[in-house]
């Protein structure tokens, strides 16, 4: 999809309402995002969607952590499926991509490669990424204007997703990407869930804090950046490491380096 064909989806401050104008601005991408998804599990894990999915949410508990650390995402993503029209499982189902991949051992295409620059005389800080999802999430792409009262967060997407990377108005930036070599947990908090509730602090220093505070779900490289720097996060079940950054320069592809 071309950069000018982004849909870009306004979102009320409130969590429900917010899920519900998601919703119902992509209801039908969604739908028809659900339908490739589905197909995609079974040709990815060898069983259709419907036997697939019940185990993988029956063995699992990311809600408790949800509940704890970003509790208005759930409600978020309650919105979401009553705007598109579809299950509330299958909505809390979709957000958890990195989780769904790591539990049906898939290693296909996809995952994603990121950079942070620092800023210095005449530069501003970068932070960005290829976001190297399946094809089937093409033609799902989105961005989200998240009402924050004083400011607005834009967070890029694929339909019905909470989200996948973003910025908002208070100067903070956050891109990612998977680190499978690392640990992960059936109980922590989805990929999805962390970087917002990264992006919803006030700066780099305090999206770093709550990232190291948090029990994670699932390997993953995060790289913050605001207008006084950058930090780079390696989390995963077993722990958080920050990468130590030389020149200003923070390069990261699918492999840990702590």
């Amino acid at each position: 999809m071309r950069t000018e064909d982004l849909p870009v989806i306004d979102c009320p401050k409130a969590p429900l309402a917010r899920g519900r104008a998601h919703g119902e601005a992509l209801r039908g991408t969604i739908a028809d995002k659900v339908e490739r998804w589905q197909a995609a599990i079974g040709k990815a894990y060898g069983r259709p969607a419907a036997a697939f999915l019940p185990v993988f949410l029956t063995v699992t508990d990311f809600r408790t952590a949800i509940a704890v650390h970003t509790p208005d995402l759930l409600e978020e993503v309650r919105g979401i499926a009553e705007g598109a029209g579809i299950s509330e499982e299958t909505a809390y189902a979709l957000q958890l991509m990195d989780e769904e991949w790591w539990f049906g051992g898939f290693d296909g295409e996809g995952h994603c490669s990121s950079l942070a620059v620092a800023p210095a005389e005449g530069r501003d800080t970068i932070v960005g990424q290829t976001m190297d999802l399946p094809r089937w999430h093409d033609g799902a792409q989105a961005v989200l204007r998240l009402d924050d009262g004083d400011s607005e967060t834009l967070v890029y997407t694929s339909a019905g997703l909470i989200g996948l990377m973003g910025v908002s108005g208070r100067g903070l930036g956050i891109c990612v990407n998977t680190l499978a070599q690392l640990a992960y947990s059936p109980r922590g908090l989805p990929v999805s869930f962390a970087m917002r509730g990264a992006l919803a602090r006030k700066d780099a220093a305090a999206a770093a804090d709550f990232l190291s505070r948090v029990p994670h779900a699932s390997g993953q490289n995060f790289q913050v950046g605001d207008r006084n720097g950058i930090r780079t996060l390696e989390c995963a079940a077993g722990g958080v490491a920050e990468i130590a950054i030389a020149d200003g320069l923070s390069l990261h592809t699918n492999h840990p380096l702590a």
